[in-house]
């Protein structure tokens, strides 16, 4: 099986913890923008914005077990 992009080792880092803290102050930002009446393709915009911090941020989650067999149908992509 294929390894997480990113070790536990690396999701318990300060480097990692000030990057999160960073993004979830970003993302409340964007959530809070995007409440605000905004025409439609600001508000895509925003909520592309959205997805995209909260995919970073899933990057500091213990892959599941679909995440780890992507993963592993990859590594013979290399």
């Amino acid at each position: 099986m294929a390894d997480p992009l990113f070790t536990r080792d690396d999701r318990i880092s300060p480097t990692w913890g000030k990057l999160r803290r960073w993004l979830e102050a970003e993302l409340a930002e964007r959530r809070a923008h995007n409440d605000k009446r905004r025409d439609a393709e600001e508000t895509a915009f925003t909520r592309g914005d959205i997805d995209r911090i909260k995919a970073i941020l899933r990057l500091g989650e213990e892959p599941d077990k679909k995440t780890q067999d992507r993963l592993s149908s990859l590594e013979g992509d290399e």
